[in-house]
């Protein structure tokens, strides 16, 4: 195998995106706006050409965000692509059907993007300071490894209470 397989091997099952989505649902589960309902639709992946066929007729549909959320009666749907990532014309597709259908869509590259869209939407409380960690990142990991420090800070309220989050490694 040579250094290039492996590392075009590596890059495939570090999966930065699936790293990316990991984090904002630690994030919504540590400061989820009140009211908030969000998922992953699971409809990504491989599939054999039947299952593929009986997912559609099931209503499975090409392009789908990864990140949907309910909050007040709206939906908000986030499609995440790691740096340098590009959408796939299904994914604009569905973007644009979400937005003509009123929801607010769009999509983010990286973490940070993706939380501060998802801020400045209301569905996370307080706002994140990425601060690089303090120990080398393991080879492959880019910034996987970095700390993630987080503030809550409540309207009209001088109190805020720190709390961190370290990201989870991809292996």
């Amino acid at each position: 195998m040579t250094a290039l397989d492996l590392r075009a091997r590596l890059t495939r099952r570090a999966q930065p995106e699936a790293a990316i989505q990991r984090c904002i649902f630690q994030h919504f589960r540590a400061r989820g706006a009140p009211g908030v309902f969000a998922f992953h639709p699971a409809n990504g992946g491989y599939r054999k050409p039947i299952e593929a066929k009986i997912l559609q007729g099931l209503g499975v549909r090409a392009g789908v965000p990864d990140i949907i959320a309910i909050k007040d009666g709206r939906c908000y749907a986030l499609e995440l692509k790691s740096a340098g990532g590009k959408l796939s014309e299904n994914q604009e597709r569905a973007l644009i059907a979400l937005r003509d259908a009123g929801a607010m869509a769009t999509h983010a590259h990286g973490l940070d993007q993706a939380l501060r869209i998802l801020e400045g939407w209301g569905l996370l409380r307080g706002h994140a300071a990425i601060r690089p960690h303090n120990s080398n990142p393991v080879a492959g990991q880019g910034n996987a490894r970095r700390e993630l420090h987080l503030e809550r800070r409540a309207k009209g309220s001088k109190d805020s209470e720190p709390f961190s989050i370290q990201r989870q490694s991809v292996q």
